[in-house]
């Protein structure tokens, strides 16, 4: 059919792609998920093909400082660090005395 939607230009109309599970919509956008990401409209910044917003939804990543960006992302751009290398970032991990600090990362701590 003609003007119809190929946005991953692989010869099968998307609609196609979608129902015969070629391609993944977890946003039910009716848009492939890798033409989400390859427009721009979703970012995917572990480059897992599956935009951001689903990895969070389905539980496979986590945004504990509410950014919009996963948290493996933020400590692998150095955005955020991650002292004990528990893959908790820094600012999001226990911290029992208020010092930005997690537990664990501290010689010392004064809490019980």
């Amino acid at each position: 059919m003609a003007g119809a939607p190929d946005c991953n230009g692989n010869g099968q109309l998307d609609s196609c792609d979608l129902d015969l599970g070629v391609s993944v919509d977890c946003d039910s956008n009716g848009i492939p998920d890798e033409c989400d990401i390859a427009d721009g409209t979703s970012q995917d910044c572990n480059e897992n093909g599956i935009p951001d917003e689903c990895d969070f939804a389905d539980g496979t990543e986590y945004d504990c400082n509410l950014n919009g960006i996963p948290d493996s992302c933020d400590i692998a751009d150095g955005t955020s660090s991650d002292c004990n290398t528990n893959d908790i970032q820094d600012e999001c991990d226990t911290d029992c005395n208020g010092n930005d600090i997690p537990d664990d990362c501290e010689t010392f701590t004064d809490c019980n």
